[in-house]
């Protein structure tokens, strides 16, 4: 016993006494080279009701005792090795430590520089248990043996720097509710990648061997982990690893991570950080229990670290309630701060990061693997800087988002997709989503609601390059695997986008929404539903609900139910695709609804649609009771049902737009059908004329030439029963040459009267060209006015049906067209006819002056006419044409440049009226006969005609049908009925007789019953050139081609 006093030991031996071996109280000690052993617990009996025990320490030292114990043999004792409590800092080194119960013991001590090699084993705790209080700034000696800590507490104000290398394995459980490890200062852990701190469980004998006596297994939970208090601050761990933390203790406040948000003041967590700060750099959290960091109302920069195998647990604070914790990577709540770079975060029982109203954080070269979820944030955004995170292995690949938009925001582009649990934008801000962006909101609705909320305004930022995605967590075509295993996207995998009646001026610019329709209710009754006027649910993509939106080349595809739902509100719709939506059926027992699969869907509403394509849907485009609809220079094919339909009795402005056919929409053509659900046609409610194409199917059936027009029949003198088209041609000068004649003809069509050399309506034997469309086809326009079309496939021109020939583009930018008799027509790179040559190389040349007029058309021999533009009325109109010899015809034009005189080559002069639509009236020759008079409906079709003597012809159009029915000056009725393609299916005379026909695909008649029933039939090779003809009688009759 060592009293106040001094005393130096060396190369002795202390041993089997009863109580310490030595005992220092308030002095000091040297001792070395000695054997301390076998020192056994005893008692003593001061009074016959009093027993004081004494405890068998090695050593044992107290009240500021000083101690330097070196290369002592210290074992076999009943209690610890050496016990100091309140005493100075200790030298400890070279000593070895065997089979005490402990080895040792520092209670608010620590050891001195110099310490080390220490041995222990045998003992109970083969290690440096520690208790302590840091009351001034203080580093840990490094101890090559670990530091099994009981109690840490670093005072506000202090801090405590651990030496790289040290090892701390905390003592199991808490110390009386208390975390064992407590940092009301700061803590600076100075780990290196070679030498790393490592902070494990008692159990864990990987790591500083054996410390507890008999071997056992380390588990989730095993010790607290550390404690940041709100006094904390300035906290760094670099190089540090945290194992097996997570067990139970206090918290002065409820944590938010508990699954229940009661009053329960307690947590589960490897590092909590509690109103304070920390920053740990690369370092590892593993295998833990609760969140491997927990941040409440702190800050915490993570960087270059591992988080990994978290696992859930729970708390029975009493024997009727359990609390659950989750096993977060990371959970951060309550306007917490973070910043996470580079790390890896993964195998975690539930998400890799959990933030909960924490500040917007900063998420960036991140790799998530095996976690439950990635990350899901509430009420959190990324901070500008984001991005290059990577998933892989997770339930979700992505950020699960869930958020109420309060102020405006600038949404921070993620590489990760986002699955949007939920998303509201409250009235009056705006969020703002970059470009590229991928969204996949989760299935279904949440609570009847629809998981994107609009009641402020979006303002999507797409680009062409890099659109917005809004998709179903089960397409892995955008944004990768985002949902487990490989899956199969659905119409309805979530709900869509609501735009309340408080949004206002939100602009979708190149957004993609794809699979969207899930149900979600509605504040009001749904028109959009089959059946039952007290649905309040919809499935729609967008729904637009009395408010507005600008939508701007956006993809919206594969949904069900409507693509845009438009309900009182207003949709300006351009240059989008809506394609592939769905019929959904939606039951709620014990009915079933169904919303069809309508492109645009509007009710009560203004929509704009213009530029856009909208296919494959069972209805396009539904209107019912517009306020203003607006439908222009869209794409509207392929749709099941009707490409438009509408139950309304204000107009709808439909011209413009394509129908998938030349021909246009049905019932007027093959394109897609239009209708009013009411029974109004094209005519009166829906206007389509003029479709986009309907100059190109016009031209197919115009002049006397055209694969159309051989298969059309002509009334009167003559007209087109097909069209009603007038056509009349005449030749002023015609010289034969060796070839094609060297003419002059003028042809007008009434259908067409576009202006032309010889005014509105007219064309003449030379005015030959071609154009070139958007979609890669070409045109080609003959001199009769009727054109004939091809189509691009990519490396060549293909007709349509009936059109043969081949047609080839030069490397000039020059066409050549060859026809089936080997005539060739060469068009220059300004699209000109330049030169017709026979199949004799027979040459006949056109030329132009800089204006691009027509000068010149020289036969092979030589002879020319000649083409002159002096009329007053346009410098572009042909005022005389004259051949070799001084022959002449001249042209006079009305100051509306119609063509009003024609005076031939002996001054004879033809005279002709028009009306204000240009089409041709009257012809009177200089006899002063009016050979020919017509009157025409609004669409130029030729429904009356009288000849020179008051003959009158009728013309009466069943569009609908696709019938005219002729009567003559004798009152007799023909009736012709045509298809769609305007090709003569059947003739009925006035006796009511009829012949009928039949084509094949390429446009070729095929068959044809005579008024008495007997059937005569055709077959034709690719080039439409007739190989066999079976008569009526059964003679076959072949034909071969070279």
């Amino acid at each position: 016993y060592v009293d106040e006093s001094d005393v130096t030991i060396r190369n002795s031996n202390i041993m089997s006494g009863t109580g310490p071996g030595l005992n220092v109280y308030q002095g000091a000690a040297v001792v070395e080279g000695s054997t301390i052993s076998g020192m056994g617990s005893g008692q003593y009996n001061p009074t016959t009701t009093s027993t004081v025990n004494y405890r068998g320490y090695g050593v044992y030292g107290s009240n500021h005792t000083a101690l330097d114990l070196r290369n002592n043999l210290i074992s076999y004792n009943d209690e610890r090795g050496v016990f100091l409590i309140g005493t100075n800092r200790i030298m400890l080194a070279g000593n070895n430590f065997v089979s005490n119960l402990d080895a040792v013991y520092l209670h608010g001590i620590q050891l001195l520089p110099g310490s080390g090699e220490n041995q222990a084993s045998g003992n109970r705790v083969n290690a440096i248990r520690i208790h302590d209080h840091i009351h001034v700034d203080e580093a840990i000696v490094y101890s090559n043996l670990p530091y099994v800590i009981d109690y840490l507490r670093v005072e506000a104000g202090r801090t405590l720097t651990i030496p790289a290398g040290q090892i701390f394995k905390p003592f199991n459980g808490n110390l009386t509710g208390l975390p064992r490890i407590n940092i009301l200062g700061t803590l600076v852990v100075q780990g290196t990648a070679d030498e790393p701190v490592i902070f494990t469980s008692v159990y864990d004998d990987s790591i500083g061997g054996e410390t507890y006596r008999t071997p056992t297994l380390p588990s989730p939970g095993d010790w607290t982990g550390f404690y940041f208090a709100p006094t904390s601050s300035g906290n760094a761990l670099e190089h540090v690893e945290i194992r097996y933390a997570g067990a139970v203790y206090d918290l002065p406040h409820p944590d938010p991570a508990i699954t229940t948000l009661a009053n329960f003041p307690f947590t589960l967590s490897s590092v909590y950080v509690d109103e304070s700060d920390v920053t740990i750099r690369n370092s590892n959290i593993m295998s833990g229990t609760g969140p491997g960091l927990n941040v409440y109302q702190g800050a915490a920069v993570i960087e270059g670290s591992t988080i990994a195998d978290m696992n859930a647990g729970q708390h029975q604070p009493t024997t009727t309630s359990t609390f659950r914790y989750y096993g977060h990577g990371i959970y951060g709540s309550n306007f917490t701060a973070l910043d996470l770079r580079n790390n890896f975060i993964s195998h975690n029982n539930d998400r890799g990061v959990f933030l909960f109203g924490t500040k917007d954080i900063m998420l960036a070269d991140n790799n998530f693997v095996s976690n439950f979820d990635a990350v899901r944030m509430q009420g959190v955004q990324l901070l500008p800087g984001s991005g290059n995170n990577q998933a892989s292995g997770n339930r979700f690949n992505a950020i699960l988002l869930y958020d109420h938009v309060h102020t405006n925001k600038t949404l921070v582009y993620s590489n990760l997709p986002y699955v949007v649990e939920y998303l509201r934008v409250e009235a009056g801000q705006t969020l703002t989503i970059p470009a590229g962006q991928v969204f996949k909101p989760a299935s279904g609705n949440l609570t009847n609601l629809p998981r994107i909320n609009i009641l402020g305004a979006i303002a999507v930022q797409g680009t062409a390059e890099q659109p917005v995605v809004f998709t179903s967590i089960h397409d892995d075509t955008a944004g990768g695997n985002t949902y487990g295993p490989a899956t199969q996207p659905a119409p309805g995998d979530w709900t869509g986008i609501y735009f309340a009646p408080t949004s206002s001026g939100s602009i979708l610019e190149h957004m993609e929404v794809r699979y969207a329709g899930a149900k979600y209710d509605l504040p009001h009754n749904d028109p959009a539903v089959t059946n039952g006027s007290t649905t309040q649910f919809t499935a729609s993509s967008i729904y637009v609900d009395e408010s507005d939106i600008t939508v701007h080349h956006n993809v919206i595809s594969a949904g069900a139910g409507s693509g845009i739902n438009v309900y009182g509100g207003r949709a300006d719709v351009v240059g989008s695709i809506i394609s592939s939506m769905q019929t959904a059926a939606i039951t709620i027992a014990p009915s079933t609804y169904n919303y069809t699969g309508f492109g645009i869907f509007s009710v009560n509403a203004n929509i704009n649609l213009v530029g856009n394509e909208i296919t494959k849907n069972v209805f396009g485009i539904y209107v019912r009771t517009p306020t203003t609809t607006y439908i222009r220079s869209n794409s509207i094919i392929g749709n099941s049902n009707y490409g438009l339909a509408a139950n309304a009795s204000q107009p709808i402005d439909a011209r413009e737009n394509w129908w998938g056919s030349d021909s246009g929409p049905r019932p007027h053509g093959t394109g897609d059908r239009v209708n009013n659900v009411a029974g109004c046609f094209a005519d009166c409610n829906i206007r389509v004329y003029n479709w986009l194409g309907q100059d190109t199917f016009v031209r197919q059936s115009l002049g006397d030439s055209g694969p159309a027009v051989v298969y059309q029949a002509k009334a009167g003198d003559p007209v087109n029963t097909a069209n009603g088209n007038y056509y009349y041609s005449y030749t002023d000068l015609l010289i034969q040459t060796r070839s094609f004649p060297l003419g002059f003809a003028r042809t007008y069509n009434s259908l067409l009267p576009q202006e032309g050399p010889l005014g509105w309506g007219w064309t003449h034997s030379w005015h030959s060209y071609l154009t070139e469309n958007l979609d890669s086809s070409v045109m080609v326009v003959f001199g009769d006015g009727h054109g004939e079309k091809w189509f691009s496939d990519g490396a060549a021109f293909v007709g349509a049906p009936g059109v043969y020939g081949q047609l080839v583009k030069n490397g000039d930018g020059s066409y050549d067209l060859t026809q089936k008799n080997q005539t060739r027509y060469h068009f220059d790179n300004n699209l000109r006819l330049a030169y017709v040559e026979d199949k004799n190389n027979n040459r006949t040349t056109l030329a132009y002056d800089p204006q691009g007029r027509l000068t010149n058309v020289t036969e092979p021999a030589g002879r020319a006419l000649t083409l002159s533009y002096a009329s007053p009325i346009s410098p572009t109109l042909i005022s005389q044409v004259a051949d070799h010899s001084g022959r002449a015809v001249s042209f006079t034009y009305d100051s509306a440049a119609n063509l009003v005189k024609v005076t031939d080559v002996i001054g004879q002069e033809l005279t002709i009226t028009y009306d204000a639509n240009h089409r041709l009236l009257t012809q009177t020759d200089a006899n002063n006969h009016t050979f020919n008079t017509n009157v025409y409906d609004e669409r130029g079709r030729v429904v009356e005609q009288f000849d020179a003597d008051g003959n009158r012809w009728t013309f009466n159009y069943d569009v609908i049908n696709n019938i005219t029915v002729v009567t003559d000056p004798l009152g007799r009725s023909t009736t012709y009925d045509y298809d769609n393609e305007l090709r003569l299916t059947a003739e009925i005379d006035a006796l009511n007789k009829k012949m009928r026909y039949t084509y094949d695909a390429n446009g070729n008649r095929i068959e044809v019953v005579d008024k008495r029933g007997y059937a005569s039939s055709m077959s034709y090779d690719l080039r439409g050139n007739m190989l066999v003809m079976t008569d009526t009688l059964g003679y076959v009759s072949t034909h071969s081609y070279d």
